[in-house]
């Protein structure tokens, strides 16, 4: 062919001629290599339903049922296609399974039995390497792997070859059909394979990690499969099962195992899975109803066994509450309290929803109830924990993580909530070492280590927040993105704490730019925008703060200082209004008269004259007021003195901090504390000062 085509041995073509070459394979490089410019590959598929429909009306056959039949005997593959037409079959009855056909036609050149009883073991997993392949095929053909990984429907990705579907569908049913006992026994033996190295894999792998690990899902993937396709009324319970812990993970588990159902089903023939398949198939799409829908499903059929609807109702329930749909969580909860009374997971949960929706003495209950049943189940003690210190019974909530820390000295979840208690105890240093344990045998980036940064920034201890982020930042390349950005955050507004702002505001935009930026990080953004002279960047930067968090007292005070700098004066009492009511949980009107209305006029009085004593105040306020310690407060109150503001701003000031310190702080007890600890120490700063005559006397 190459002489005819490309020499002139046989005399010269004309030049209009085309030569069609069909084969499983294509030239070979080395004989063609100066010509393959010339060639133009085309790769033959199966039919479309529209062109199989049109050959077989060409043969005569419209019957609906008929032609569905040959559709899904034939693969639409073209060759039987036409083989299944030629029979012209009347009825449903009339067309003969082509499946032994189609597999002459695949290995028809090749005369060597072991490779053939090769070929055809290899369609049984759904993809193999080399371990697979010399596990299935009789030991007469166990070196001819790379024969089977070179033929023309393997596809090798990575060390991992599977046929193409067109070729194992017909090969799985002729091995189905033939011989069934060897059926069963071939992929019982599969499974047991893949089940011997998921064993193996679970050795040095903690039970929580198993999901979250590649390989051992890989293992227990297929090693559901092959029991489906071994028997399908026995594996079908345990199947369903796994489809619940697979929604405990996410969308994408649960999709992998809804569609190794269908793929078993369809390899199977077997009914029973095949309307599985299409009943979890049907489930919504989207997260999160992924995960609902297919719990729905699942729930809402006769199958799942007992132990698998009561985790069901837990992993649909605990999606609920997420979701805040709590009348529906509680209901999953008390469903799977009915089927398993004596759950203690399920009382922890109900307990947990009851927290969420304030009722603290039915969660209490549900606590109690859950370590009766179970006295080492350490998660309990610590919700248990949560709950009593939410209701002020912190010597019993200390109680209660020590018990689960006995339980587990290395529990996570216990040293953060022990260190929660000590922070509301001000029990500071105490607060921070615990959260740190907590770092420590904590998941990489887990809410812990943005607890200990936010304490650590809290206690004005900025200078160990940016040593402590340049570390975590270093090695964070793959952090998620809201966790990355929280973490810049924290290290920009630290820095702006310490008068770098230049490096702040770079760090800030990177971290607001983020997907995920959590409402502080505008909120310190905002600030530092401020700060910068730059309010429509700033007031847009506390506008997305509010988005998220409508509430968030740091962002109205940012943003009303920031309209009340830009002259817009009864926004600004809007804002400060808000922001003074949040934070001392008082009426808005008590708020607006006694302290939103003032700060504005005196700001507007002094603009002008004392801008720079008035910027540097209100820059100390922003730092200040999210803070619980305020370490060098004297020299920083001393720092805006030291620019002279005018007796009248001064004693201006002055009145205003004595309305605050005043002002009974109505449902904030908390936020009435604070205010008293930090503006006590400033008034008699300021008093001292007044005094004296001399505002720039150092303390």
């Amino acid at each position: 062919m190459r002489d005819i085509a490309f020499t002139d041995v046989h005399g010269a073509l004309p030049a209009n001629v085309q030569i069609v070459l069909a084969g499983q394979g294509r030239l070979d490089a080395r004989f063609w290599g100066d010509w393959l410019d010339l060639v133009n590959d085309v790769s033959l598929d199966v039919f479309t339903e529209q062109e199989a429909q049109a050959l077989l009306a060409l043969q005569g056959i419209t019957s609906e049922q008929v032609v569905e039949v040959i559709m899904h005997l034939s693969g639409r593959l073209p060759v039987l296609v036409h083989t299944l037409a030629q029979a012209r079959p009347s009825d449903v009855g009339a067309v003969v399974d082509p499946s032994g056909t189609a597999v002459e036609r695949f290995l028809k050149w090749e005369i060597d039995s072991a490779r053939r009883t090769a070929a055809l073991a290899c369609a049984l997993p759904l993809r193999f390497n080399e371990d697979v392949y010399r596990s299935v095929v009789p030991p007469e053909a166990a070196d001819q792997y790379m024969w089977v990984r070179g033929l023309a429907f393997v596809t090798d990705q990575a060390g991992q070859c599977h046929y193409h579907d067109v070729v194992r569908t017909p090969m799985l049913r002729l091995q189905r059909t033939q011989s069934p006992t060897r059926w069963r026994k071939d992929q019982t033996s599969l499974a047991e394979l893949y089940q011997s190295w998921r064993l193996r894999r679970e050795e040095g792998l903690p039970q929580e990690e198993r999901w979250t690990d590649p390989l051992w899902r890989e293992y227990r993937c297929n090693e559901t499969y092959h029991r489906l396709c071994a028997d399908a009324r026995k594996a079908l319970p345990e199947a369903l099962e796994e489809i619940t812990e697979a929604c405990e993970q996410d969308g994408g588990s649960v999709r992998r195992w809804t569609q190794l159902l269908s793929q078993a089903a369809a390899d199977t023939a077997d009914d029973t899975l095949a309307t599985w398949g299409d009943r979890l198939a049907s489930a919504p799409a989207g997260e999160p109803s992924t995960i609902v829908g297919t719990l729905g499903v699942l729930l809402g059929y006769p199958g799942l066994p007992i132990p698998g609807q009561v985790r069901a109702r837990l992993v649909r329930g605990r999606a609920h509450r997420r979701a805040e749909r709590y009348a529906q969580a509680h209901a999953d909860f008390a469903a799977a309290l009915i089927l398993a009374p004596d759950n203690a997971v399920a009382h922890v949960e109900r307990g947990f929803t009851y927290l969420l929706t304030g009722q603290s003495e039915q969660a209490l209950s549900g606590y109690t109830r859950a370590i009766e049943i179970d006295p080492e189940l350490d998660w309990a003690y610590v919700e248990r924990a949560q709950a009593l210190r939410m209701c002020g019974r912190v010597a019993e909530a200390l109680a209660d993580v020590n018990r689960a820390l006995a339980i587990d000295p290395e529990y996570a979840a216990a040293h953060a909530e022990r260190s929660m208690i000590f922070w509301e105890a001000a029990r500071w240093e105490d607060a921070v070492q615990e959260m740190a344990r907590a770092v420590e045998y904590a998941p990489p980036y887990s809410w812990y280590r943005l607890a200990w940064l936010r304490f650590l920034g809290n206690l004005g201890r900025h200078a160990e927040v940016v040593k402590h982020t340049d570390a975590i930042l270093a090695r964070a390349g793959d952090a998620p993105s809201g966790h990355r950005s929280e973490i810049l955050a924290y290290q920009g507004w630290a820095l702006h704490c310490l008068g770098r702002d230049d490096a702040a505001l770079s760090l800030l935009t990177q971290s607001t730019e983020l997907a995920g930026a959590p409402p502080s990080a505008f909120t310190r953004y905002g600030w530092v925008l401020w700060e910068a002279n730059r309010l429509e960047e700033a007031e847009r930067s506390f506008s997305c703060a509010l988005a998220a968090a409508p509430e968030m007292t740091w962002a109205h005070g940012g943003r009303g200082i920031t309209r009340l700098y830009d002259a817009r004066w009864d926004e600004a009492v809007e804002d400060l209004t808000r922001s003074f009511a949040l934070q001392f949980g008082i009426p808005n009107t008590t708020a607006e008269t006694r302290m939103a209305r003032p700060l504005v006029a005196l700001v507007r009085e002094h603009m002008d004259t004392d801008r720079a004593a008035v910027s540097a105040a209100l820059r100390l306020a922003a730092i200040v007021c999210v803070q619980s310690e305020w370490p060098g407060l004297a020299r920083s109150v001393a720092s805006v003195l030291l620019l002279r503001p005018s007796p009248r701003l001064l004693a201006g000031g002055l009145r205003l901090m004595r309305e605050f310190d005043e002002t009974p702080g109505g449902q904030s007890r908390d936020g009435d504390d604070w205010t008293k600890r930090l503006v006590g120490p400033i008034l008699r700063l300021l008093d001292r000062r007044s005094l004296s005559g001399d505002a720039a006397e150092q303390p």
